[in-house]
Protein backbone atom coordinates (compact mmCIF):
# COMPACT_ATOMS: atom_id res chain seq x y z
CA UNK A 1 0.00 0.00 0.00
CA UNK A 2 1.64 3.11 -1.16
CA UNK A 3 2.13 5.85 1.77
CA UNK A 4 0.70 9.25 0.72
CA UNK A 5 2.88 12.59 1.21
CA UNK A 6 0.69 13.76 3.65
CA UNK A 7 1.04 10.61 6.15
CA UNK A 8 4.75 11.01 5.17
CA UNK A 9 5.05 14.07 6.41
CA UNK A 10 2.38 13.17 9.87
CA UNK A 11 5.25 10.42 10.01
CA UNK A 12 8.32 12.59 9.76
CA UNK A 13 6.53 15.27 12.26
CA UNK A 14 5.98 12.06 14.96
CA UNK A 15 9.75 11.07 14.61
CA UNK A 16 11.08 15.21 15.19
CA UNK A 17 9.01 14.93 18.27
CA UNK A 18 10.08 11.84 19.39
CA UNK A 19 13.71 13.19 18.89
CA UNK A 20 12.91 16.34 20.47
CA UNK A 21 11.43 14.27 23.72
CA UNK A 22 14.26 12.42 23.68
CA UNK A 23 16.51 14.88 23.53
CA UNK A 24 14.72 16.76 26.51
CA UNK A 25 14.77 13.80 28.40
CA UNK A 26 18.63 13.10 27.90
CA UNK A 27 19.33 16.93 29.28
CA UNK A 28 16.63 15.87 32.02
CA UNK A 29 18.70 12.87 32.78
CA UNK A 30 21.92 14.66 32.97
CA UNK A 31 20.85 17.17 35.20
CA UNK A 32 19.65 14.80 37.37
CA UNK A 33 22.36 12.64 37.51
CA UNK A 34 24.45 16.52 38.13
CA UNK A 35 22.13 16.86 41.11
CA UNK A 36 22.38 12.88 42.68
CA UNK A 37 26.71 13.55 41.98
CA UNK A 38 26.23 16.87 44.13
CA UNK A 39 24.05 15.21 46.95
CA UNK A 40 26.38 12.12 46.99
CA UNK A 41 28.87 14.84 47.84
CA UNK A 42 26.47 16.60 50.24
CA UNK A 43 26.09 13.69 52.00
CA UNK A 44 29.58 12.38 52.21
CA UNK A 45 30.82 16.35 53.68
CA UNK A 46 27.55 16.28 56.39
CA UNK A 47 28.89 12.86 57.38
CA UNK A 48 32.60 13.79 57.62
CA UNK A 49 31.01 17.06 59.19
CA UNK A 50 28.92 14.67 61.80
CA UNK A 51 31.88 12.64 62.52
CA UNK A 52 34.27 15.86 63.55
CA UNK A 53 31.44 17.85 65.37
CA UNK A 54 30.80 13.89 67.36
CA UNK A 55 34.52 13.98 68.23
CA UNK A 56 34.91 17.92 69.03
CA UNK A 57 32.07 16.79 71.42
CA UNK A 58 33.32 13.62 73.00
CA UNK A 59 36.47 15.90 73.44
CA UNK A 60 34.60 18.96 75.07
CA UNK A 61 32.79 16.64 76.94
CA UNK A 62 35.94 14.83 78.12
CA UNK A 63 37.69 18.31 79.34
CA UNK A 64 34.64 19.48 81.12
CA UNK A 65 34.00 15.65 82.99
CA UNK A 66 38.09 16.55 84.36
CA UNK A 67 37.49 20.35 84.83
CA UNK A 68 34.40 19.89 87.26
CA UNK A 69 35.80 16.45 88.95
CA UNK A 70 39.11 18.23 89.31
CA UNK A 71 37.42 21.01 90.95
CA UNK A 72 34.64 19.46 93.31
CA UNK A 73 37.33 17.00 93.98
CA UNK A 74 39.72 19.60 95.67
CA UNK A 75 36.87 20.94 97.71
CA UNK A 76 35.90 17.72 98.84
CA UNK A 77 39.47 16.86 99.32
CA UNK A 78 39.12 18.80 102.94
CA UNK A 79 36.94 16.44 104.32
CA UNK A 80 38.47 14.08 106.69
CA UNK A 81 37.39 11.17 105.07
CA UNK A 82 37.44 12.63 101.48
CA UNK A 83 34.44 11.35 98.94
CA UNK A 84 35.34 11.52 95.54
CA UNK A 85 33.15 12.97 92.93
CA UNK A 86 32.51 11.83 89.40
CA UNK A 87 30.64 13.81 86.67
CA UNK A 88 29.83 11.36 83.85
CA UNK A 89 28.14 12.53 80.38
CA UNK A 90 26.00 10.24 78.69
CA UNK A 91 23.73 10.39 75.62
CA UNK A 92 20.21 10.18 76.57
CA UNK A 93 16.87 10.83 74.42
CA UNK A 94 19.17 12.30 71.71
CA UNK A 95 20.83 14.77 74.36
CA UNK A 96 23.83 14.81 76.79
CA UNK A 97 23.00 14.90 80.33
CA UNK A 98 25.94 14.80 83.19
CA UNK A 99 25.03 12.01 85.81
CA UNK A 100 26.98 13.31 89.42
CA UNK A 101 27.85 10.49 92.25
CA UNK A 102 30.11 10.21 95.12
CA UNK A 103 33.09 7.75 95.48
CA UNK A 104 34.05 6.26 98.96
CA UNK A 105 35.66 3.18 98.60
CA UNK A 106 35.30 2.13 94.99
CA UNK A 107 31.42 2.70 95.67
CA UNK A 108 29.79 4.92 93.48
CA UNK A 109 26.08 6.77 95.26
CA UNK A 110 23.92 9.71 95.16
CA UNK A 111 25.43 12.48 97.16
CA UNK A 112 21.43 13.37 98.13
CA UNK A 113 20.44 9.56 99.30
CA UNK A 114 24.30 9.00 101.74
CA UNK A 115 26.57 11.59 102.30
CA UNK A 116 26.33 14.47 104.80
CA UNK A 117 25.37 17.93 104.71
CA UNK A 118 29.05 19.35 104.84
CA UNK A 119 30.15 17.65 101.47
CA UNK A 120 26.75 18.35 99.44
CA UNK A 121 27.22 22.10 100.97
CA UNK A 122 30.94 21.95 99.71
CA UNK A 123 30.45 20.19 96.14
CA UNK A 124 27.14 22.33 95.67
CA UNK A 125 29.31 25.57 95.86
CA UNK A 126 32.23 23.98 93.54
CA UNK A 127 29.91 23.19 91.18
CA UNK A 128 28.42 26.76 91.26
CA UNK A 129 31.53 28.23 91.08
CA UNK A 130 32.63 25.80 88.09
CA UNK A 131 29.00 26.45 86.00
CA UNK A 132 29.93 30.62 86.46
CA UNK A 133 33.58 29.80 85.44
CA UNK A 134 32.37 28.22 82.10
CA UNK A 135 29.92 30.90 81.38
CA UNK A 136 31.27 33.83 80.28
CA UNK A 137 28.45 36.23 79.53
CA UNK A 138 28.06 36.67 83.02
CA UNK A 139 29.55 38.62 86.35
CA UNK A 140 31.97 36.38 87.58
CA UNK A 141 30.27 36.49 91.16
CA UNK A 142 28.45 34.45 93.63
CA UNK A 143 26.80 35.77 96.89
CA UNK A 144 26.18 32.98 99.21
CA UNK A 145 24.46 33.26 102.76
CA UNK A 146 26.15 31.38 105.72
CA UNK A 147 27.57 28.30 103.23
CA UNK A 148 29.25 25.70 105.58
CA UNK A 149 27.11 25.52 108.39
CA UNK A 150 26.74 21.77 107.83
CA UNK A 151 30.50 21.52 108.20
CA UNK A 152 32.18 20.68 111.43
CA UNK A 153 34.11 23.59 113.38
CA UNK A 154 37.43 21.57 112.49
CA UNK A 155 37.47 22.45 109.17
CA UNK A 156 36.26 25.80 108.79
CA UNK A 157 40.28 27.23 108.36
CA UNK A 158 40.68 24.74 105.30
CA UNK A 159 37.07 25.59 103.51
CA UNK A 160 38.39 29.29 104.27
CA UNK A 161 41.63 28.44 102.56
CA UNK A 162 39.81 26.73 99.86
CA UNK A 163 37.65 29.47 98.80
CA UNK A 164 40.34 31.81 98.08
CA UNK A 165 42.21 29.67 95.98
CA UNK A 166 39.29 28.92 93.97
CA UNK A 167 38.13 31.86 93.96
CA UNK A 168 41.65 33.48 92.69
CA UNK A 169 41.84 30.47 90.35
CA UNK A 170 38.76 30.57 88.43
CA UNK A 171 38.24 34.33 88.57
CA UNK A 172 35.32 34.09 90.71
CA UNK A 173 34.60 37.00 93.76
CA UNK A 174 32.78 35.72 96.40
CA UNK A 175 30.54 37.52 98.79
CA UNK A 176 29.96 35.92 101.46
CA UNK A 177 27.27 36.49 104.32
CA UNK A 178 28.47 34.94 107.81
CA UNK A 179 28.34 34.55 111.09
CA UNK A 180 31.55 31.94 110.92
CA UNK A 181 34.50 34.45 112.30
CA UNK A 182 37.07 32.13 110.87
CA UNK A 183 36.13 31.95 107.32
CA UNK A 184 35.52 35.90 107.51
CA UNK A 185 38.78 36.32 108.87
CA UNK A 186 40.12 34.95 105.67
CA UNK A 187 38.06 37.37 103.29
CA UNK A 188 40.17 40.03 101.47
CA UNK A 189 37.66 42.83 103.08
CA UNK A 190 35.18 42.51 105.61
CA UNK A 191 32.08 44.54 106.59
CA UNK A 192 30.74 43.46 109.94
CA UNK A 193 27.24 44.57 110.59
CA UNK A 194 25.25 44.92 114.16
CA UNK A 195 21.89 45.50 114.95
CA UNK A 196 21.47 46.48 111.09
CA UNK A 197 24.54 49.31 111.18
CA UNK A 198 27.64 48.65 109.50
CA UNK A 199 30.78 48.56 112.24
Amino acid sequence: MPISLGNFQRFKDKVAQAKGRRAGLMSDIVKLEDKVEQLNEQIINTTEAHTIIRTVAQQTQQSLEFHINSIVYAALSIMKEPYEFQAIFTPKRGKTEMEMFFVRNDEAFDPLEDSGGGAIDLASLALRMVVLSLSPQYAKVIIIDEPFHNLSQGLHEPVSKLLTELSSKLGIQLIIVTHNTTIADHADNKIVVENGCIV
